[in-house]
């Protein structure tokens, strides 16, 4: 099953992953990790609203759960402007810091995690395996 959500790119309208992602096991039993992939979900359009300044204002998710592979995979999209993965800076251990921590919260969650910039579109894919583990 596919399903589609586009919200607009502020923090507000965050709100809304939570419940799109349960949404995705109706009728089913969700995964007991679904509170941190919502947490690393949120984080990558978290990442859209306060970095990519797209011109549209819009953050585009899809997800695809397959219950035989036991597989959620789930694309957070925008418009704005590039990014530069390697250059994104990991937190310092023993350093404390207010902000920084979005991409290591998802890299610890997300068994995989892919970026793409096609045309003026930045799409992150993060797949979540074994999901009713």
């Amino acid at each position: 099953m596919k399903t589609l959500l586009q919200i607009s790119a502020d923090h507000e309208s965050l709100r809304e992953i939570g419940p799109w992602l349960r949404d995705l096991f109706e009728g089913s039993e969700p995964p007991a990790r679904l509170a941190a992939i919502e947490l690393a979900v949120h984080e990558l359009a978290n990442n859209s609203v306060d970095h990519a300044k797209s011109d549209d204002r819009l953050v585009r998710l899809s997800a695809e759960v397959d219950l035989e592979d036991l597989t959620l995979t789930v694309t957070v999209s925008d418009r704005g402007i590039a990014v530069d993965p390697e250059a994104i800076p990991t937190p310092e251990e023993h350093t404390p810091q207010v902000r920084g921590y979005g991409m290591m919260i998802i890299g610890q969650v997300a068994d995989e995690l892919t970026y793409q910039r096609i045309g003026s579109e930045n799409i992150w894919t993060a797949a979540f395996i074994g999901i009713r583990d």
